[in-house]
């Protein structure tokens, strides 16, 4: 059985506390049936666990992006996987786009105003 709870010593810099504790029936002479309890504190051990599936998870997204980013040189498709790859492991939604240089017969922005285009997006089914 795992409990959790704090400590009645204020204790800030470890938060709530973890425990582990196994309870056994002991049949003693003279004493009959006793329950026996071992607990161990392991809320370091939970944090170092937490921290290492954060570091999977990250290295996870940073193999995806290796292996699915800058295949291709075609801006829309590379603005399209960079987009899905953010969703959902990062984002709810994602867009991305390019600052255009050209702005093909408009006239030009005022100084120090960029014109983004969206080339693509990605949004899971039930947020669309």
């Amino acid at each position: 059985m795992t409990i959790t709870g704090t400590t009645h010593v204020a204790s800030p810099p470890l938060g709530r506390r973890l425990w582990r504790a196994v309870y056994h029936r002991l049949e003693l002479p003279g004493w009959g049936v006793c329950p026996a309890g071992i607990g161990v504190e392991i809320s370091d051990l939970r944090r170092y666990l937490d921290d290492l599936e954060t570091a999977h998870l990250r290295l996870a997204l940073l193999d995806a992006a290796a292996t699915r980013v800058g295949l291709t040189l075609d801006i829309e498709t590379t603005c399209l996987v960079l987009a899905e790859l953010l969703v959902p492991s990062l984002a709810d939604a994602a867009a991305a786009g390019i600052v255009e240089e050209d702005s093909q017969g408009a006239p030009p922005p005022p100084p120090g105003v960029v014109r983004l285009r969206k080339m693509k997006g990605s949004v899971p089914p039930e947020l669309e």
